[in-house]
């Protein structure tokens, strides 16, 4: 009875202790903008907290838009008995036609059945072309309008009947920092018959450009009328344009030479010579920034916003740490100035810096990314940030700030060694203390000082003779072979030296054998020396 008790109150306990930690969780979306045109990008962020457990991250549906970018980062902190993990995924969606769509929600899935939803967001999209413009396509811009331009735009034209330049400004009075973008057209009655050859570019003294044409694109003619004369419209130049300071700032005008294939040049009226237009410089008058409201600091001027985040929350003093801060927005995002986090035992590197930046529908837009690997050198408790970048929105004309919120990070450990300081003074060596009479040492080496001779075999005196001795030996071998060749060999002209030598022994043998009376070897030598002689003479056995 009592064994049972127990198995009842241990099933009770464990019962208990799982609802304690049953998982739970947040999530919530948000997005940069609300608003957005036609092409243009913006950023929607999904966060996810998980307490306890395990969920599966589940993103909205985005079929209404283009995904160009996606990013996941995580990151676990426990807290007590219980894990609390972080997910967060962030995407570059552009807009891909006008209207009003509804975004959410994302979900984060427990199993079992049970889920967590998040909010709904809703984005409107805009038409996204400038009032007056016809449309362009493939990166092109619109045409200006045929009729005289409102107080709000500039108009470089110098019309003429046969053919003419036209410097087309978007924004007559831009604020500083502001884009403005900067069209040239050529205007002609007929088709071009090649293409033109600038002579002399549009200059854009006071602005910072950045070209929206694309790399490769063909040059392709369309339509228009003015005063009554149809042409054809070619887009040569297409700019943004970011005012650097305030006052009348002047668009230089461009100049070139065109062929085109008109009905005279068809009939041989002239066609040969070149066609050259010059077109007239334009004023854009920039406004300074509004002096009531603004924040102190370089001011970005557009539409920015901040994110910050630290790879890991929780290191050993000593460890490195990535902080990442992102900036990304509508404007001149390559101009942004983050300033770089600082700390008491905190030692901070040179950021790296990436831009990627877009132009869609001829907005400038992109994302600037500071990356900085951060080393505490003491145990403690560091605040970075917050990060701030002031921001002037010039269709409100209202100040803001970009901010991205403070991140905590904490070091154990005992503290780093740190270097010493190559411009302290050194210690007087005259100097008296209680260690005056201490002995002293001389200085430590780390490798050894002894004298050795490093000469290798190659710088001894005798490895040549050594490599030469081989070759010298070859040479003599094969003489000695070939002069034992030739004695060996049966030439002929050689045989009369040999048959007198023959014979000469012959018949010294005789000699001898007369002398020993020994008259049958006599004859017989005297027989083959006579024979040798003969054979040799004859030079036939």
């Amino acid at each position: 009875m009592r064994r049972r008790l127990l198995v009842l109150a241990l099933g009770a306990c464990l019962a208990s202790s799982a609802s304690a930690q049953s998982p739970s969780g947040e999530i919530t979306m948000t997005a940069d903008r609300a608003q957005v045109e036609v092409g243009g990008i913006f950023q929607l962020r999904i966060t996810a907290t998980v307490v306890g457990g395990q969920a599966q991250l589940a993103p909205p549906e985005l079929a209404s838009f283009d995904v160009i970018g996606r990013s996941v980062s995580s990151g676990s902190l426990n807290r007590g008995m219980q894990r609390e993990s972080r997910l967060t995924q962030t995407f570059q969606l552009r807009a891909r036609e006008p209207g009003v769509f509804q975004v959410g929600p994302a979900t984060i899935d427990f199993g079992g059945g049970t889920r967590i939803e998040s909010n709904v967001l809703q984005i409107t999209v805009g038409g996204g072309l400038q009032a007056g413009q016809t449309p362009g396509a493939g990166g092109t811009p619109g045409l200006p309008p045929a009729n005289l331009p409102s107080a709000n735009h500039v108009d470089g034209m110098a019309f003429s009947q046969n053919g003419f330049l036209r410097t087309w400004v978007d924004d007559a009075e831009p604020y500083v920092g502001q884009q403005v973008n900067v069209t040239v057209y050529l205007y002609m009655r007929g088709p071009l018959r090649a293409s033109p050859a600038i002579t002399r570019e549009a200059t854009t003294d006071g602005f910072w450009t950045r070209d929206l044409l694309p790399p490769s694109r063909s040059l392709d003619a369309r339509q228009q009328t003015l005063q009554g004369l149809t042409f054809q419209v070619y887009t040569l130049r297409h700019v943004a344009a970011f005012p650097l300071q305030s006052g009348a700032l002047t668009i230089g005008a461009p100049a070139m030479e065109v062929r085109n294939a008109g009905i005279w040049s068809l009939l041989g009226g002239g066609g040969n010579e070149p066609m050259r237009l010059e077109g007239i410089p334009v004023t854009v008058n920039v406004r300074p920034l509004p002096e009531a409201g603004r924040p102190d600091g370089e001011v970005h001027v557009g539409a920015l916003t901040l994110g910050a985040e630290l790879d890991r929350t929780q290191v050993g003093t000593g460890d490195a740490v990535t902080l990442t801060v992102q900036a990304e927005g509508r404007g001149a995002i390559e101009q942004v100035r983050i300033p770089d986090p600082s700390g008491a035992g905190l030692r901070v590197l040179s950021p790296e810096i990436r831009d990627s930046v877009s132009t869609p529908g001829g907005v400038v837009r992109g994302t600037r990314i500071y990356r900085w690997l951060i080393v505490p050198e003491e145990p403690g408790t560091f605040t970075l940030g917050p990060f701030e970048v002031p921001v002037f929105d010039p269709e409100t004309g209202q100040y803001s700030v970009a901010r991205a919120p403070e991140i905590t990070l904490t070091a154990a450990g005992n503290a780093a060694a740190t270097a010493p300081d190559p411009d302290a003074p050194e210690p007087d060596a005259d100097a008296s203390g209680p260690d005056a009479d201490a002995p002293s040492f001389g200085p430590i080496h780390t490798r050894s000082e002894l004298t050795r001779s490093y000469a290798t075999l190659v710088d001894r005196g005798w490895y040549r003779g050594l490599l030469a001795l081989g070759p010298l030996l070859l040479l003599v071998g094969l003489g000695v072979r070939t002069w034992r060749r030739r004695a060996a060999s049966d030439d002929p002209s050689r045989a009369p030296r040999r048959a007198r030598r023959a014979a000469r022994a012959r018949l010294k043998a005789a000699r001898a054998h007369a002398e020993a009376n020994e008259p049958r070897a006599f004859y017989a030598a005297v027989g083959a020396a006579l024979k040798d002689v003969l054979e040799a003479r004859l030079g036939q056995p």
